[in-house]
């Protein structure tokens, strides 16, 4: 899934065979944030550079310390021109 900025996504996990949030990056143009709130937890928030990608995987999980529950949600604000890509069993509800 892909999402662009500016703006604030809401995401739901989905059922699936592993439920996981496998994999999310950003990057932007220019320097921009990102902030993720997990139910109404901030878990992150993060200055962007201006072509530095940031990249979260399991080792550096976007949720923290959290695991991702069905029918959780995620809401995501994006800077003005941050592009994300995300992968796991989450589906777009905005």
């Amino acid at each position: 899934m892909i999402l662009s900025g500016p703006g604030v996504f809401v995401l739901r996990a989905k059922p699936g065979d592993s439920l996981t949030l496998d994999w999310a990056s950003v990057s932007a143009r220019q320097p921009s944030f990102i902030r993720v709130w997990y139910g109404e937890t901030l878990v992150e928030e993060a200055f962007i550079g201006a072509y530095s990608p940031h990249t979260w995987w399991q080792g550096n999980d976007l949720l923290g310390r959290r695991r991702l529950q069905i029918g959780s949600l995620l809401k995501i604000e994006l800077g003005d021109g941050l592009k994300m890509r995300i992968e796991g069993d989450l589906e777009q509800i905005n």
